[in-house]
């Protein structure tokens, strides 16, 4: 089980998911996706630049992403254990099949209930 780090940049978080690097195929076939928001068609790419600016201005300006995106699924956390949604950092572990988010509440929790023994 390994602990990935939940803080990326939504930037760079977007371009994982969105950009294809086939550049083992042939070094001119790396693309962006096409996504859908605002039910528009619209080139992951341009939402990709978007994002850097807005990091780029205020970094901890998170509604300014949302505004990008047009959701706010990309700026929250959903807890595993707990199932709330926060902002805040979390310990995220991921055993090779499944991510499991902790938050912090839930963290402060079961360090409660083992250091109670």
């Amino acid at each position: 089980m390994e602990l990935l780090p939940v803080n990326l940049p939504v930037s760079t978080r977007w371009k994982q998911g969105y950009f294809t690097n086939n550049s083992s195929i042939s070094r001119f076939d790396s693309t962006w996706r096409t996504v859908f928001l605002f039910q528009s068609k619209v080139c992951s790419g341009e939402i990709y630049e978007q994002l850097l600016a807005a990091e780029a201005k205020d970094p901890t300006d998170l509604d300014a992403i949302d505004a990008i995106i047009g959701n706010t699924g990309w700026t929250r956390n959903r807890c595993s254990a707990c199932y709330g949604e926060t902002r805040d950092p979390v310990v995220c572990w991921y055993n090779g099949e499944t991510e499991f988010l902790l938050c912090n509440a839930c963290i402060d929790a079961a360090k409660e209930l083992i250091l109670k023994g």
